[in-house]
């Protein structure tokens, strides 16, 4: 009896072709999209709160916001 092979599966020609996921045509290729997690480049999340709690992230007279521009130099 022969069974019928799922829509998004493809032979897994290093398993004597059992259903796996579907070979990478190009492995250089797809290393090319995916991030380095080891780096130094900037990142810049937006943080969304409350305007009443806006004052404690910024700090009396904006110290807070000066303490991070000095301690990682943005």
């Amino acid at each position: 009896m022969e069974t019928e092979q799922p829509e998004e599966t493809f032979p897994n020609t290093e398993t004597s072709g059992e259903f796996g996921k579907r070979p990478a045509e190009d492995m250089e290729e797809e290393q090319a999209f995916k991030r380095s997690r080891n780096t130094d480049e900037m990142v810049e999340l937006p943080i969304l709160l409350q305007s009443k709690n806006a004052g404690a992230v910024t700090g009396k007279g904006g110290k807070n916001i000066k303490a991070l521009h000095t301690d990682y130099n943005c």
